[in-house]
């Protein structure tokens, strides 16, 4: 006789075992003392960043504790991936904040950052007023630089954050 649809608790197991991989990872990234040298600090704000934007991502049909306390809450799905967006928007807001200070407006690392910062708006279902401000204070900058040049590709991802944005204010 069949086992019954023995997959899925397989791939529960499976998806345990990633999230708590990317768990212990978002701790290691943690504990980092980042150099102070610009691209390895963004480069490790992206790392935090996207750790949690992606925990936030696979966090779905089972219940997961926060294991970093000694004793383990139980989360509701919902909750949980409202805390890992939460921590990727506050992660991307940081990373946005620093590039903004030390790139160009139309640097393509930038709108690349911004173009995600928009999109975990969009995800996530949150409206974070200050930080839309912030994004389409960065989105104007940046048009404004490229007044002088032709770069389809920056221009395409202008235009994907602003429907992104858009899509944020229709809400």
């Amino acid at each position: 006789m069949r086992k019954q649809n023995p997959i899925p608790s397989e791939a529960t197991l499976l998806e345990r075992d990633i999230v708590d991989n990317y768990r212990c990872y978002q701790r290691a990234l943690e504990q980092v003392m980042v150099v102070d040298e610009l691209y390895t600090k963004l480069a490790y704000f992206i790392m935090r960043a996207e750790s949690y934007w992606y925990a936030a991502k696979v966090t779905s049909g089972m219940s997961l504790s926060l294991q970093d306390l000694k004793t383990p809450i139980p989360f509701s799905d919902t909750s949980l991936r409202h805390h890992f967006y939460a921590l990727a928007r506050h992660n991307y807001a940081d990373l946005l904040m620093e590039a903004r200070a030390h790139l160009k407006p139309d640097d393509k690392s930038l709108l690349t950052i911004l173009e995600k910062m928009s999109q975990i708006l969009v995800e996530s279902g949150a409206y974070d007023p200050e930080l839309v401000a912030e994004c389409q204070k960065t989105v104007f900058l940046a048009e404004k630089a490229l007044e002088s040049t032709n770069d389809v590709k920056r221009e395409r991802k202008i235009i994907k954050i602003k429907t992104n944005l858009l899509s944020l204010n229709s809400k």
